[in-house]
């Protein structure tokens, strides 16, 4: 292969690559992006089109060394199912760009954007952080029966009261509740009109990974 083609694929994959960061900076704007995935998913398939382009047919090494890379970067990091999903759609051109099928490479990651798109803009696969994990500390002073239902209506679509328990010796109730906030809810202002209630004690909101529950 003449250095001028060899440019040319590396410059299709590394182009690929950028327009690949730039959807997913773009998809996970509003969830936070991984800036180190970024940038991975920048250089992948350019990396692994040259690995190919060197090990020549030997295409299962080469996938297989470039995998072991990305596992061996990740492997400690939490990744969100769309964060896959871009690792493999990165890996995949960069493998079709290193044996020649620039066309459907380009393709796929058209395919691929336009379904991501699609996902982002429509909510499917519950890919939203509105159902959380609510935990107030009450002190044993207070009858804590229905006393916040006023501000989970108010806040939230639904609600429902998981669990009670003592903590502290006794002196202190524990309430678990699982909540699905509005849209467009302010949470600072929803936990300070919780710590009204409950004598400024800990209130602590998570994200709860399973969305089903309510």
């Amino acid at each position: 292969m003449s250095v001028g083609s060899t440019l040319g694929i590396l410059g299709a994959a590394l182009v690929l690559g950028i327009a690949a960061a730039l959807l997913y900076k773009f998809v996970q704007n509003k969830s936070g992006n991984n800036s180190a995935l970024t940038v991975t998913l920048m250089i992948l398939p350019v990396t692994l089109t040259f690995i190919i382009l060197m090990l020549g047919n030997n295409l299962l090494v080469a996938f297989t060394f470039a995998g072991v890379l990305t596992l061996v970067r990740y492997r400690s990091v939490q990744l969100q199912p769309k964060d896959i999903a871009f690792i493999l759609m990165t890996i995949a051109v960069g493998v079709g760009c290193g044996i020649g099928y620039l066309a459907y490479s380009v393709l796929f990651a058209v395919v691929f954007s336009a379904v991501m798109l699609v996902i982002t803009f429509t909510g499917v696969g519950s890919f939203s952080r509105s159902v959380y994990q609510l935990r107030i500390l009450i002190p044993e002073t207070l009858s804590f029966d229905g006393v916040f239902d006023d501000v989970l209506n108010e806040y939230a679509s639904s609600w429902r009261l998981c669990r009670i328990r003592t903590t502290d010796f006794g002196t202190v109730f524990e309430m678990n509740f699982s909540v699905k906030l509005k849209k467009g809810v302010d949470r600072k202002e929803f936990l300070d009109k919780i710590r009204c209630k409950n004598g400024n004690l800990q209130v602590t909101l998570n994200l709860e990974p399973d969305e089903t529950k309510i």
